[in-house]
């Protein structure tokens, strides 16, 4: 609290006003909320109390992701009421308020955001985004089709996850939580720091549940931890290390720590991966910054994961790549691997730039000679290299949502440039619109597309 004021008609303790200001400013910190108004409004304050009776202390709370609209008159506020008992010291509001998740859907009305998930792209992307940001701005959102476009639509195993990990999180309320469920409804409480741990069960990406929850997480008041276990590096969702050398360090340069940990590989169809997850939320907000350039080339190298397969899979591929691209040496690279973390194969290249870095997974299968893994990968590499673009595809699409949450928190606006822009970034920016006050300008004129993120306040 600001101007640490609290109304009463009649005199309160002065060591009870300080531990009741001291309670406010913790809520605050914790839940990463600002206490705009706080008042005493039981017995004490209409002046007829006992001399057990307690402090009844009702305050109104905004979500600080809301605070911009706050400056637009079209606040999203919560009246919360808390109990003190002037006989126990040890009970405090911040008791009362961790007490009920559902505090500000039970005090105010909240208008549902309403998604369509055959719309664009038509995939579990939608879903995520969603879950992600109904819980960063506390705002229920209800699904319907869910994967519509895909050959079995509906939640599978690891949407499913996705689900149930941010149900975890925030304690909500779900409807429609089931395998192979079409509609979903999701009402959001408020988001606890902690440590959490998550299954996906089967070889289902657990890199696509840490970053259903990771936008909520990283805007707590303390760190938070989370294991999960499922696939690791799968060929439909980002691998870890592309998380832990393209995303983690752009999230870095936002404010927020994000330490990860590989513990086991995982691929299909075995799955049984784990990684780790340390979130540092930061401290002084989210620092949103411009990426246009990704700098001149730093470093160039190819890795192949290949447990409980011959040794000769790898050395092919990795010869393949490097005859087509010319290195040698330490670009290829062969990592000490696990027999029972496979079978498996990932033929990876890592382009680091000054301002970013580019991971690039090709995945081997039945039926696909390694040449072919190689020559697929090398395609892949060859056209990132040829544009200007400072993002690739997928490392364009995953921005998005931190970046616009920064763009929201400081105001004004951020741009990037990528070498496409998918059909799946599309779809995602079209989620994003509907849950934040931000607007996105694609300006693909140029020689690559180029990203502005607006906050509501300058479009």
């Amino acid at each position: 609290m600001k101007n640490e004021t609290l109304i009463s008609a009649h005199p309160i303790d002065p060591a009870m006003r300080v531990q009741i200001l001291d309670c406010l400013r913790q809520i605050e910190v914790d839940h990463d909320v600002k206490v705009l108004f706080a008042c005493e409004s039981g017995s004490r304050g209409w002046g007829f109390a006992s001399p057990d009776s307690d402090y009844d202390v009702r305050f109104v709370y905004v979500n600080r992701l809301c605070i911009h609209d706050f400056i637009e008159g079209e606040l999203n506020t919560a009246a919360a009421q808390v109990v003190v008992d002037s006989s126990r010291p040890d009970t405090t509001m911040l008791d009362a308020f961790l007490a009920r998740p559902s505090l500000r859907m039970n005090e105010r009305k909240v208008n549902v955001i309403e998604l369509d998930g055959s719309t664009g792209e038509g995939g579990g992307q939608i879903l995520r985004t969603g879950l992600a940001l109904s819980m960063c701005t506390g705002q229920p959102m209800a699904i319907q089709r869910i994967r519509a476009k895909r050959p079995k639509p509906g939640l599978m195993r690891q949407h499913l996850t996705c689900v149930q990990a941010a149900a975890a999180v925030c304690g909500a309320k779900v409807e429609g939580a089931e395998l192979g469920s079409q509609t979903l409804v999701f009402e959001p409480g408020p988001v606890r720091a902690g440590e959490y741990a998550f299954n996906v069960g089967t070889a289902g990406s657990c890199t696509l549940v840490l970053q259903t929850v990771l936008p909520a997480l990283m805007l707590c008041g303390k760190p938070s931890r989370v294991s999960l276990s499922g696939g690791t590096h799968n060929p439909m969702a980002p691998p870890f290390h592309f998380l832990e050398r393209s995303f983690a360090p752009l999230l870095r340069r936002l404010g927020v720590g994000l330490d990860l940990e590989l513990r086991r590989l995982g691929f299909y169809p075995a799955g049984g991966g784990e990684i780790s997850a340390l979130v540092q939320p930061t401290e002084a907000g989210l620092q949103p910054f411009d990426l246009t350039d990704r700098g001149p080339v730093q470093e160039a190298y190819a890795e192949c994961f290949a447990p409980a397969l011959p040794s000769a899979v790898a050395l092919r591929e990795l010869a393949a790549l490097a005859r087509a691209l010319g290195w040698s040496g330490d670009q290829l690279r062969t990592p000490a691997v696990r027999q029972n973390e496979g079978p498996g194969n990932a033929l990876m290249a890592t382009l680091g730039y000054a301002h970013v870095n580019e991971v690039v997974t090709g995945f081997g299968e039945k039926g696909v000679s390694a040449e072919q893994v190689a020559g697929a990968l090398v395609k892949e590499i060859r056209a990132h290299q040829t544009s200007d673009g400072a993002l690739g595809q997928h490392l364009a699409d995953q921005w998005m949502v931190p970046l616009a949450l920064a763009v929201v928190a400081q105001g004004g606006e951020a741009s990037y440039t990528c070498t496409t822009m998918t059909e799946h970034a599309k779809t995602n920016i079209g989620v994003i619109e509907q849950f934040l006050p931000v607007r996105f300008d694609v300006d693909s004129t140029g020689a690559c597309p180029c990203v502005r993120v607006i906050a509501a306040a300058n479009v």
